[in-house]
């Protein structure tokens, strides 16, 4: 044992030997900071090995810092990853188990919530589209700021900002704090697809595989490093005044990233390491620095957190552990920790992967099991699901246990099943094939994820020829990938969206995909958004425009209760009743109309909040705006 551990250990040992009945419910007072870094490897930092290091302002936090050097994410996934950090819960716990889909529910407890309650003053600044408020992080937060988002149609388009841009609200959010604070900045920079170092673009896509994979490492790093050279600045600001002596600072990844290492070239779809084990860093200024090994998981920065600043009455039921808890029994002590993959799931119908981790193996558990001794280099080169009998039958039974121990059992399905009743009526629905997200399935009977590699591999040829805009060979990859996994609701969707966009004319196809879509999945915003879009195109030309208008508004209304600042359905939805309104206006119909104003000046309002003042409509959408206010104006002072 180093000295360093062995005085974080006194220090912890003491904490914990306090008088729970002087701590006020208000805590000591300590602020905190939580850093989350997109897609970052464990080993690509330098505090965990990397060298040379591209990341000299974390190592210089990490050498103040207690660094768990065997932490793990619950899953290889950003939002639900995110739900867990924010909430101490596992993925299964509160049902936020892919992106882009659910929202978490009201009754589940986020850190925010807590230390909001307890008078701290809470910010959130997120740089990637898929942790906009609309899925319910923003639970407990004053401000909650994202990217603006410019409407758009692509299946996978992430609105983003830059690191730099992120850390510069950040910055001015610290000029002048409300104290205590909770702070939480993410950044998305690391995330596929990787900038080019010298040109700023993608790795280009006609290299040599070595080439490619050679640069496309080169990008990654560059861009920890950008990321990086950003946080350098707030943790110069955090430590130049006096809020470093009573600020702690928490640092994860949410997940990492495959790099062709393993069996994956991005993340989302295995449990192996590379997109399994992350950085884990907690900095509290009156504790020593150290080391800790052996299993801990990312489920355990809130109880930690909590502990840390003597509010840990205050934690609800959760999955997670208190590590000065943990720290304080014995070093020595066994732990097991839970992962998922379920995105070629709910995605494919494919097996998804569960798994358990300890000191010494981890079992991964699918269509086959894989069992692993973590000591052994190269990690998980040798599966030993047959040598090992009695370790895998304890391994099974943890996992067991894991799945279904569960502190809190929530249900954010009820926010996409309500929903889903439009679609039953129009017969779009088989409740025989549809992969609902409480489901544990019997993976024997389901398609191996690793038999399909090479589509994973193809999916990501979809994505890069969409970014440099060859659009033409994105929409060939997907024909293939649908031809290829009959059950893929994903490449389905992506089609789908292409087709409206690109080409038109195959609106019948666009539509016949999406159909086949909401039959194995639950409704997804973006795809009952292009529902709705079909509907308003068939209104041109067609004998009854008023089915197809009606059919677009309930469309849109039902993508605005999935996603509730989606900007193109807000503004579509608007669009549709303004007709409406004016015509029951001009009738005198003035309850009627005045109902319709009202909702669509919300809508207008809520776009206008959403995206960029700069983009094409939003003047447009202003002048509108106000023209409806004037109407509705009109119709309170006739009484109606």
């Amino acid at each position: 044992m180093n000295r360093a551990f062995s005085l974080l250990l006194a220090a912890l040992s003491s904490a914990c030997h306090r008088d729970e009945s002087n701590v006020s419910s208000t805590g000591n007072g300590f602020n905190v900071v939580i850093l989350t870094l997109d897609t970052t490897r464990r080993d690509f930092m330098g505090f965990l090995g990397r060298d040379p290091s591209p990341t000299p302002n974390l190592d210089r936090l990490a050498s103040k810092a207690i660094v768990f050097e065997d932490a793990y994410t619950v899953t290889p996934l950003t939002l639900p990853a995110h739900t867990s950090l924010m909430t101490g819960l596992y993925p299964y716990s509160h049902g936020i188990r892919e992106n882009s889909v659910l929202r978490l529910p009201e009754e589940a407890t986020t850190l925010a919530e807590i230390l909001q309650a307890r008078g701290y003053s809470t910010t959130a600044h997120v740089a990637a589209y898929v942790l906009d408020k609309s899925y319910g992080l923003d639970q407990g937060f004053d401000v909650y700021t994202g990217p603006v988002v410019e409407p758009a149609l692509r299946a996978d388009y992430i609105p983003e900002r830059r690191a730099d841009s992120v850390v510069d609200v950040a910055l001015r959010s610290l000029e002048e704090p409300s104290e205590p604070f909770l702070l939480w900045v993410h950044l998305f920079d690391p995330h596929f697809p990787y900038q080019d170092e010298a040109s700023g673009q993608p790795p280009h896509r006609q290299m040599s595989k070595v080439e490619q994979n050679a640069n496309r490492r080169r990008a990654y790093e560059n861009e920890i490093r950008f990321a990086d050279q950003q946080l350098g600045r707030l943790l110069d600001d955090l430590e130049a005044g006096p809020l470093g002596s009573r600020t702690l600072i928490a640092f994860a990844a949410d997940h990492g990233e495959g790099l062709d290492d393993g069996k994956e070239t991005t993340h989302g779809s295995f449990l192996y390491d590379q997109t399994m084990r992350i950085p884990l860093l907690i900095r509290d200024p009156r504790l020593a620095a150290g080391r800790m090994k052996g299993p801990v998981s990312l489920i355990d920065v809130v109880p930690t957190v909590l502990d840390l600043l003597d509010m840990k009455e205050a934690a609800p039921p959760m999955d997670g552990i208190s590590l000065r808890s943990f720290l304080h029994s014995s070093p020595a002590i066994e732990r097991t920790v839970a992962m998922e993959a379920y995105n070629v799931y709910f995605q494919h119908g494919w097996a998804p992967m569960e798994g358990v981790a300890d000191r010494s193996r981890k079992l991964i558990h699918s269509r086959e099991d894989e069992l692993y001794d973590r000591l052994c280099q190269p990690p998980e080169t040798a599966n030993l699901i047959g040598e090992e009998p009695l370790v895998a039958s304890r391994m099974r039974a943890a996992l067991e246990h894991a799945f279904e121990e569960r502190a809190q059992k929530l249900d954010p399905r009820k926010n996409v099943d309500a929903q889903a009743g439009l679609l039953e009526d129009l017969g779009y629905v088989d409740h025989g094939m549809k992969r609902s997200y409480a489901d544990r399935p019997d993976c024997s009977n389901l398609p191996s994820a690793l038999a399909n590699q090479e589509l994973l591999r193809r999916d990501e040829e979809v994505m890069l020829a969409t970014v440099e805009k060859r659009h033409a060979d994105a929409i060939g990859h997907l024909q293939w990938l649908c031809d290829q996994a009959p059950r893929s609701a994903h490449y389905r969707s992506q089609l789908a969206a292409l087709l409206l966009e690109h080409q038109p004319s195959r609106i019948d196809d666009a539509e016949r995909l999406l159909l086949e879509v909401v039959g194995l999945q639950s409704p997804r915003a973006e795809d009952v958004f292009n529902l709705g879009l079909i509907s308003m195109r068939r209104m041109q030309g067609a004998a009854d425009p008023a089915m197809h208008r009606d059919r677009a508004i309930d469309y849109y209304r039902e993508c605005l209760e999935l996603s509730s600042s989606h900007a193109m359905a807000l503004a579509n939805l608007a669009s549709l009743l303004e007709p409406l309104a004016d015509e029951e206006f001009r009738a005198q119909r003035w309850q009627e109309a005045g109902t319709h104003y009202q909702e669509i000046i919300d809508l207008y309002q809520r776009y206008v909040s959403s995206v960029a003042p700069t983009h094409v409509y939003h003047s447009r959408i202003v002048h509108r705006l106000e023209q409806c206010r004037k109407r509705l104006g009109e119709i309170r002072n006739k009484g109606g």
